[in-house]
């Protein structure tokens, strides 16, 4: 009777260890993904870098935007445009568009079915070389007076 016992408390316990392992095993799985995807967000440099409305017209269905880059780190490949108007809508535009560090430039954005555009923002975006978008901080608002 005595080394059943005995038996049993180490199969308890080899199945206590081996939970514990599949546990810490699925934590890992979980923070792992996590710390690649920060990871290659600030290898790709999305984080530092910031964009600036200088000035922007509207004409019928164009959107002429002036932006000007502010000095920090990272591969712009793409432009976020978001267009709010006076009826709380909000319309989304991506634009392959590169502005490399303090530079300025002009972008033009055709839309259409928008009732008095009254802000914009812009945020830069960065592509991976495995094609993973990020997308970086908003501009403050531009408003339209």
């Amino acid at each position: 009777m005595r080394n059943k016992r005995g038996l049993s408390g180490i199969i308890v316990t080899l199945i206590t260890i081996l939970l514990a392992m599949v546990a810490i095993g699925i934590v890992w799985v979980v923070v792992s993904n996590l710390i690649g995807n920060y990871t290659e967000k600030i290898e790709m440099g999305v984080n530092t870098m910031t964009l600036k409305v200088i000035e922007a017209s509207n004409y019928s269905t164009n959107l002429t935007i002036k932006i000007k880059r502010n000095i920090g780190e990272g591969n712009m490949s793409k432009l976020k445009v978001l267009v709010y108007n006076d009826l709380g809508e909000s319309f989304i535009y991506d634009l392959d568009f590169i502005l490399k560090e303090s530079e300025t430039k002009i972008v033009t954005v055709s839309y259409s079915g928008i009732a008095e555009i009254s802000k914009i923002e812009i945020a830069p975006i960065a592509v991976s070389s495995s094609g993973k978008e990020f997308v970086g901080t908003t501009s403050e608002a531009y408003v339209f007076p």
